[in-house]
């Protein structure tokens, strides 16, 4: 593994490697306790892993954190700084992922390249085959992306193979879902739809999904906007700079989703 950022990498390990070790030792302590010695026994007589029974009985303590403990402190202060829900287990992965992705993900890959990054990807393809019709071509539109304003910005500083495979990426159905649904299709619902068929959730709630989805993916093209237009002016874009923009730019966010959807 090629590390972006060894340094930290190394420090993240010998945190871990001290963890486990206090965790290996806690769960030995459990593991003596005579109520936790009865279950784990009486478990295992009828073939099922006593430490499994371990594992879940430890979920709500292992996902608590009200900031009492000194070393809880920190980790509260990050989940809030993400505005995420340490009480909600989906947001401990998403942390986690974010985490793995700054500290081990290999020198000079892509940050972004997840779902989200491939429909921003495809959009900008799409836009680009309106004012270049000819440009069909993987290799074609990656040189059109990293030459041709707005996109360049965006695009410039990858290389032109990779942006190749990229490219290649957001128009395969099989890799970003999104591409196999037509431009002039009502993309919320076709996501719902996917999103049921896939994954078994009612349409009503896919939809809300894809809306939020939506309507996030729309706040950071406006933000990442007002931050290049203050970096154009010579000026600092800061965090009370964007709450001020907020209630107009949601408005017009709102009316930009009502149109993709109509």
């Amino acid at each position: 593994m090629v590390l972006a950022n060894k340094k930290i990498a190394e420090a993240v390990l010998r945190e871990a490697k001290q963890a486990a070790l206090r965790d290996q030792a806690l769960t030995e302590y459990c593991s003596s306790l005579p109520n936790y010695r009865d279950e784990m026994d009486r478990l295992g007589r009828i073939g099922l892993d006593p430490m499994a029974w371990l594992d879940v009985v430890s979920v709500p303590a292992a996902f608590s954190v009200d900031g009492t403990l000194a070393s809880e402190k920190l980790l509260k202060e990050v989940f809030e700084y993400c505005d995420l829900d340490p009480g909600k287990p989906r947001h401990w992965r998403i942390l986690v992922d974010a985490l793995v992705n700054q500290c081990f993900r290999s020198a000079g890959a892509p940050q972004k390249w997840n779902e989200e990054g491939l429909f921003d990807l495809l959009c900008d393809i799409r836009d680009l085959q309106k004012r270049f019709p000819g440009a069909t071509e993987n290799v074609y539109l990656a040189k059109l992306l990293s030459k041709k304003q707005p996109y360049k910005g965006k695009y410039q500083a990858i290389g032109t193979e990779t942006l190749r495979k990229l490219v290649g990426k957001a128009l395969d159905p099989s890799v970003n879902p999104t591409a196999a649904i037509a431009e002039d299709e009502d993309f919320v619902a076709a996501r719902a739809e996917q999103a049921r068929r896939e994954l078994g959730l009612p349409s009503a709630l896919g939809v809300a999904i894809q809306q939020k989805i939506l309507e996030e993916y729309h706040l950071d093209l406006a933000r990442q906007k007002l931050e290049e237009l203050a970096r154009g002016a010579g000026k600092e874009f800061t965090e009370a700079d964007w709450e001020s923009y907020l209630p107009t730019v949601h408005k017009l966010v709102a009316a930009q989703i009502k149109g993709d959807a109509s």
